[in-house]
């Protein structure tokens, strides 16, 4: 399995799991986009060295969040990949590298891959929520250390092969899995919501909850959509810690309609957004 040969040479943290999903490789790295999902890169052996790539992760990003691929933000594109020494193929981000070079490359990989997706949202450029983080304690400290298995930015390979709908949170207990959502932008709860609609179309039915930044960001239609789509929302982290950890847990039976948690502290509706 190449993609552990390639975390054993690089620092620990910098990488946060080494996944085989399908006939695919890849490790989620410690680096983020901007509505807080962990960057992965999918790597390969191609005998002419290794492959570093996004597999097309960056360019969906853009087009969820709206954006059209002007000249000058395609010029803009090119000069990331011209001075990081990226090459592309269609929608997909890659570099080779070797053993060799293999810690300073794929930093570098990472950090091109960040500017590039921080450049899909700069018309709605803000301060990072601090949800994603309050999230990821509650899942160490509440769950993992009971000894359950929580796996991050996960997928179905039989549903979506390459990775690119991915489940922030898919946690296994004794009972059914659970799926959990961290949504601090409108765009993220769009993506949020087809993941759930395309595992449902597959007849995969796994309870979800959406945890969502509650600064009043995500309203409207894109919090109609969510509760369309989802079993629970959650507003925050901040004293629904054990809500969430019910959830997790399956001490909450699937299927069922809860009332928000926290609703109160968000706007429900916002006509015009």
């Amino acid at each position: 399995m190449i993609a552990k040969r390639i975390a054993a040479k690089l620092c620990k943290d910098v990488v946060r799991r080494v996944v085989l999903a399908g006939n695919r490789e890849y490790l989620t790295t410690s680096f983020r986009h901007p509505d807080g999902d962990f960057i992965n890169v999918y790597v390969s052996d191609t005998g002419a060295g290794i492959r570093l790539s996004d597999q097309g992760a960056i360019r969906f990003k853009m087009r969820t969040n709206g954006m059209a691929l002007t000249e000058g933000r395609q010029e803009f594109i090119d000069s990331i990949v011209a001075d990081d020494e990226l090459q592309q193929e269609g929608e997909v981000f890659f570099k080779t590298t070797s053993f060799a070079n293999l810690s300073h490359d794929f930093i570098r990989f990472c950090e091109a891959m960040t500017r590039l997706s921080t450049f899909g949202f700069v018309e709605e450029r803000r301060n990072r929520s601090a949800v994603p983080d309050q999230v990821e304690l509650v899942m160490r400290t509440r769950i993992e250390s009971q000894g359950r298995i929580v796996e991050r930015n996960w997928s179905d390979p039989r549903i979506d092969p390459n990775g690119l709908h991915q489940v922030d949170y898919h946690v296994n207990t004794s009972g059914p899995p659970r799926n959990l959502f961290v949504v601090t932008t409108r765009e993220r709860s769009a993506t949020v919501s087809y993941t759930c609609l395309l595992y449902r179309s597959k007849g995969v039915e796994i309870p979800a909850l959406a945890i969502i930044d509650p600064d009043g960001r995500v309203t409207g239609k894109s919090l109609d959509r969510l509760r369309a789509s989802v079993d629970l929302l959650a507003f925050g982290v901040q004293g629904h810690e054990d809500d969430i950890v019910s959830f997790a847990t399956g001490a909450r039976a699937s299927g069922f309609l809860a009332p928000d948690i926290g609703a109160a502290s968000n706007p429900s509706s916002e006509s015009a957004k």
